[in-house]
């Protein structure tokens, strides 16, 4: 793709913005996915800022099915290698979940 020596992102389009943004999300939701223990969770990640205003990403687990004590969110990436597709661990959280509580670690 080329790009003009003047290209500015603020010159696309509002409705441009909005359909990248869901084919970033949809992509990035088929590249990464989410397990607490055993149990898979549908990826269903959003585009967040944190309170100093930095772009992440942001996702929702219904969790009271889970046993009080400790537990892990591993989050896991899938990543082409020589034609064939791993799925590579990116980050571990532990935490422990009590009814009525939440406690983690990052």
């Amino acid at each position: 793709m080329l790009f003009q020596k003047n290209f500015n992102i603020n010159e696309i389009s509002r409705k441009r913005k909005d359909s990248l943004k869901i084919e970033y999300l949809k992509t990035f939701n088929q590249i990464y996915s989410v397990k607490s223990d055993s149990v898979q969770y549908a990826s269903d990640f959003k585009v967040s800022q944190g309170v100093k205003k930095q772009l992440g990403f942001v996702s929702y687990l219904k969790i009271d099915s889970l046993k009080e004590g400790k537990h892990f969110l591993r989050v896991f990436k899938n990543q082409l290698k020589d034609k064939d597709t791993s799925l590579i661990k990116v980050s571990e959280i532990p935490f422990w979940y009590f009814r009525g509580s939440l406690m983690a670690l990052s």
